[in-house]
C-alpha cells in the first residue's frame, strides 16, 4: 500500500490541489495532509478543500494560531486576521478536530508537522545535526513531516526521516512543490517534484486584490 504525504500549503488552494493529483497518479491510496493549510496567503480554501477530499490531516502551526485567536506583530505577513474573518464555524470546528500527531502503518510510520518532540513547531533541515536526537516513539521506523519547506529523506539511528517539502510555498526550490510517497510494505519514501509557478503567480495575484 502506498501512502500520500503533503503539508504547507498556506492558502495556495490550486498547488495544493495539484499535489493531491501528483500523489494520486503515482499510486497513494491514502493521503495525509501535514499542517498549515493557513497563512500568509489569506482565506481558509484549502481547509474547504481538504474537508471535502475527505484527507486526514494534522494540525501545523499556523492552525494552532488561527484557533487561538492570536494575531502578532507579524500578521501583516501571515495575515491571519483575514483567515479568522473568513472561516466557517464548521471550517473551525474541523480544523480543531486535527489531531497533533498521527501513527499509521500499525504504528510504524508517525506522521507530525514539525518533529517527533515538538510536533508543531519543532524543526529539521536537511543537512542539520540530529541534536538533540529526535525523540521518536517506540515501533516508528519512518518520520514523516514538513515545516520548514525543505524536502529531504534522512537516516539516523535506523529511523528514516522524511520531511515533504512544502506543496504551496517551496523554500528550497522556487516554483517547485513538494510531496512524498511512503509504501508502508518497504518502509521507503520518494520525493516527488511538480510546477507551481502558475499556480502560484495566480494565487498572489488574487490575494493582493483582497
Amino acid at each position: 500500500m502506498k501512502l500520500g504525504f503533503l503539508s504547507d500549503a498556506h492558502g495556495n488552494l490550486e498547488a495544493f490541489r495539484e499535489g493531491v493529483a501528483v500523489l494520486r497518479r503515482s499510486g497513494a491510496e491514502r493521503i495525509v495532509f501535514l499542517g498549515d493549510a493557513l497563512g500568509y496567503l489569506p482565506g481558509a480554501q484549502v481547509v474547504s478543500e481538504i474537508m471535502r477530499e475527505g484527507i486526514e490531516a494534522v494540525l501545523g502551526n499556523h492552525e494552532e494560531m488561527v484557533l487561538s485567536g492570536r494575531v502578532g506583530e507579524y500578521d501583516h505577513i501571515y495575515r491571519h486576521a483575514e483567515t479568522i474573518r473568513d472561516l466557517t464555524q464548521d471550517e473551525r470546528s474541523f480544523i480543531a478536530e486535527w489531531p497533533r500527531q498521527r501513527l499509521l502503518a500499525d504504528g510504524r510510520v508517525l506522521a507530525v508537522h514539525g518533529r517527533p518532540e515538538a510536533v508543531t513547531d519543532g524543526y529539521l533541515y536537511p543537512d542539520a545535526p540530529f541534536d538533540p536526537a529526535p525523540q521518536v516513539p517506540e515501533g516508528v521506523a519512518l518520520v514523516i513531516m514538513g515545516h520548514t519547506h525543505h524536502a529531504f529523506v534522512r537516516q539516523h539511528q535506523g529511523v528514516t526521516f522524511v520531511n515533504v517539502g512544502s506543496c504551496g510555498l517551496p523554500r528550497d526550490t522556487p516554483g517547485s512543490g513538494g510531496c512524498a510517497i511512503v509504501d508502508i510494505n518497504a518502509l521507503t519514501a520518494q520525493i516527488l517534484r511538480f510546477s507551481i509557478a502558475k499556480f502560484s503567480t495566480k494565487a498572489v495575484l488574487k490575494a493582493d486584490k483582497r
